[in-house]
């Protein structure tokens, strides 16, 4: 979730999520089940700006032709139900511009704290301050809360690597990882070990996704050590909490993940494996 530019935000288990906090732009009539129209969030049902809109279209397209043209299954599969998860309305991509209410919120406080961002907001329009949006816009590229990824496109990036991106988030969607990285809602105290397990987990997604058929649990589990290293994450998990007595560390979570067995969350978001509701954690 927080990533070196792209910072994701979780929820603890109790929390209590309401409503998407801003509108949602369905594609239109007669495309709802293609998976090249996405649903968008959007402040007051307004249209994504072309550039943006051809930037999300752009990554699709990547998308799209690795589930064809991908080297191993499992690219191929995780290529293909990225894509249709977002196409079918399940994820919604916006940007942070639009961001309102508790999304807001959770973004303010990952990057700030409870005394510059108040209490959790009722009002699903909450907007802030104007100083806040400014800070935020210039140091954020990119958030997660729920089914929601939001960005910001200051340069316009490399279809490939956004389509990367989306891999990635698109994971810590169907695994409900703001219901598991936080000790505290109110102050977004981090869990050491349950945070370092969702971000693991989405770097082995993104990088089976990434190898395609050279992708094996081992060399994943390498690279996804390096990439939560050099991105700066927390990576002084204790395992000992997941992992069963004798098992000794995460090449056992990377070859569950290769699996795909449901022990440590899923690595590939089908439809028969997505949540039923992001309304709030209690009723996942």
């Amino acid at each position: 979730m927080r990533r070196a530019a792209i910072a994701l935000c979780l929820s603890i288990p109790a929390c209590d999520s309401g409503e998407s906090p801003v509108a949602v732009t369905t594609p239109p009539a007669g495309k709802a089940d293609r998976a090249d129209a996405p649903s968008y969030v959007t402040t007051d049902g307004e249209p994504l700006p072309a550039r943006e809109a051809g930037i999300f279209a752009s990554a699709l397209s990547e998308l799209a032709r690795l589930s064809i043209e991908g080297t191993s299954g499992r690219q191929r599969d995780l290529a293909r139900e990225t894509l249709e998860r977002i196409g079918e309305g399940d994820v919604l991509l916006g940007l942070i511009a639009s961001a309102r209410g508790e999304d807001l919120w959770h973004m303010c406080m990952d990057y700030l704290d409870v005394n510059a961002c108040g209490v959790l907001p009722s009002d699903p329009a909450w907007s802030g301050t104007p100083d806040l949006k400014k800070l935020l816009l210039e140091n954020l590229d990119g958030y997660q809360w729920g089914n929601r990824l939001y960005f910001a496109f200051p340069e316009t990036p490399e279809p490939a690597v956004l389509a990367i991106t989306l891999v990635h988030e698109v994971n810590h969607a169907l695994n409900r990882s703001e219901c598991s990285y936080y000790r505290d809602l109110n102050t977004h105290e981090l869990d050491p070990t349950l945070s370092f397990v969702e971000e693991y987990r989405a770097f082995i997604a993104e990088c089976a996704y990434r190898r395609g058929r050279n992708a094996t649990a081992d060399r994943c589990d390498t690279w996804a050590h390096t990439e939560l290293v050099d991105r700066g994450y927390d990576t002084n998990a204790d395992l000992s909490l997941v992992l069963d007595p004798g098992e000794v560390g995460t090449e056992t979570i990377a070859k569950s993940l290769f699996a795909d067995d449901g022990r440590f969350g899923w690595l590939t978001p089908k439809d028969s494996r997505w949540p039923m509701s992001f309304d709030g954690c209690r009723s996942f």
